[in-house]
């Protein structure tokens, strides 16, 4: 369970600032593992492949990405609910729902990637995280 759905949670690297955010999302993925934790076998470095259907949010400005986040969010849950009938008030159900595997949260100044099929993604033998 998450703040932005239920899933699998992977903090990312902002593609247009990708030295800068990198260091967020390590700071971040360590934040969820604990610091003090062996890191190397709670904190994995992955991909995502491109045949699968991720929902992301492009954007010059962060605000604009985190408007079509929320107005996708609305979109898919009463999608979701009129094809199957059933009440969704989990973002990540209702996206499972309609056959995603995962998609992108730029949510509180970071891009976080919520996977809801862990076939979606490549994960590194070493993520290099200390």
């Amino acid at each position: 369970r998450g703040i932005f759905g239920n899933g699998t949670y992977g903090a990312a690297a902002d593609d247009r600032d990708p030295r800068t955010s990198q260091a967020t999302a390590i700071k971040t993925a360590k934040a969820y593992a604990g610091e003090d934790a062996n890191l190397r076998t709670k904190v994995t470095a992955f991909a995502l492949r491109k045949d699968a259907n991720i929902a992301t949010f492009p954007g010059k400005e962060r605000v604009d990405r985190e408007r079509a986040y929320d107005e996708w969010y609305d979109r898919t849950i009463d999608e979701a609910q009129k094809k199957t009938g059933y009440r969704y008030a989990d973002i990540g159900e209702a996206a499972a729902a309609l056959g995603y595997a995962g998609y992108q949260a730029p949510q509180r100044g970071e891009d976080f990637y919520i996977i809801l099929n862990r076939g979606a993604i490549i994960a590194a033998m070493d993520s290099q995280i200390d």
